[in-house]
């Protein structure tokens, strides 16, 4: 009976045991769970911002590296722009008809040089007045005319009674006077009926004006 007793109570004590063992594993276990999950709260995180940090350090050198690759190509397309300019200044020079032609201005503005300087000017001189009555002779109407001396003022303004007679007096060298040569130009063109006279200040006019008294 002692015997029976002690290993009913022996068996009691393992079966607690073994209740315990299980009880204590469970535990080990929602620890070892527990330990997952926070391990895994204070990893993730610093895994994702070293992605970042590491996606926004790739980029940089990416975009470093596209910026340099635009650099490359315009230098590349400039001096090939260049080698082609080069290339064709190159074949003129090899060209004897763009040689002779552009040795053949040079010697003409030579030329024009110096016959300008052996006549002291007078060449450019003519030129000027040349231009000046091509661009002033056209549009000075036929009803307009120039008086210099004291006589033609006369018989042009004083002894006319059969139609209005309109003077200006101007100096060859007052821009204003230029200016408004171009309105009594275009007033004796739209009034051919009228008598239109122009009277220089000059020193060779200064006896018209001063028979004028003005």
């Amino acid at each position: 009976m002692t015997t029976y007793s002690y290993a009913a109570t022996n068996g009691n004590i393992d079966g607690r045991s073994s209740h315990d063992a299980v009880r204590n594993q469970s535990r080990l276990k929602r620890a070892a769970h527990l330990a997952v999950v926070v391990i895994s709260a204070m990893v993730i995180p610093r895994a994702h911002a070293f992605a970042s940090q590491s996606s926004t350090t790739t980029r940089a050198p990416f975009g470093a590296a596209f910026t340099s690759k635009i650099a490359l190509e315009g230098r590349s397309s400039s001096t090939a722009s260049s080698q082609l300019m080069y290339q064709s200044y190159a074949a003129d020079l090899s060209n004897p008809d763009f040689v002779d032609n552009r040795n053949r201005n040079r010697q003409a503005d030579f030329n024009q040089r110096m016959r300008d300087a052996a006549l002291g000017g007078q060449n450019n001189n003519r030129r000027r007045k040349q231009m000046g009555a091509g661009l002033n002779g056209p549009r000075k109407p036929s009803n307009i005319k120039l008086v210099e001396t004291l006589e033609d003022y006369k018989a042009t303004v004083a002894d006319e009674t059969d139609r209005i007679v309109v003077v200006r007096f101007f100096a060859p060298w007052c821009r204003a006077c230029r200016a408004a040569a171009q309105q009594f130009y275009r007033m004796a063109e739209t009034n051919p009926s009228l008598s239109f006279v122009e009277v220089p200040v000059s020193p060779d006019t200064a006896a018209l004006h001063q028979g004028l008294g003005v």
